[in-house]
């Protein structure tokens, strides 16, 4: 077992939290209360995607701890693990995506779900 790359997991999963938890309620928020410019025809996707971006980053995060985590574990088969832990970080991302942007924002859910049908391909195919 690599304990520094645990450690390094841990610290993604902690900065994950701390980066959605206040982040949201101490700068998304009042950010979100100013005028914003019109995306994708308003300015309330263009909050939407403002919200969805800073909580897709903790979701990468969360990802890469897992990824870390894997790493640190000397009989796990990384050939097989990584690809899953992407697949499974890019699901959250594109159900966040759909969620927070009630599907507008096509081109991150549709990335996200490319990413996991290539990854399912590899996989199965």
């Amino acid at each position: 077992m690599d304990v520094p790359l645990l450690v390094a997991s841990g610290v993604f999963v902690v900065g994950a939290f701390v980066h959605s938890v206040p982040g949201e309620t101490m700068l998304l928020r009042p950010v979100l209360k100013l005028d914003l410019p019109e995306f994708l025809g308003t300015s309330w996707m263009a909050a939407r995607t403002l919200r969805m971006a800073w909580h897709l980053t903790s979701v990468a995060w969360l990802g890469f701890a897992g990824i870390l985590a894997a790493l640190a574990m000397p009989a796990t088969d990384l050939a097989t693990a990584v690809p899953w832990i992407i697949a499974g970080t890019c699901v959250v991302m594109a159900a966040l995506s759909l969620v927070v942007t009630r599907g507008r924002h096509v081109f991150s859910w549709v990335g996200s779900v490319l990413v996991v049908a290539a990854i399912l391909w590899s996989q199965f195919g």
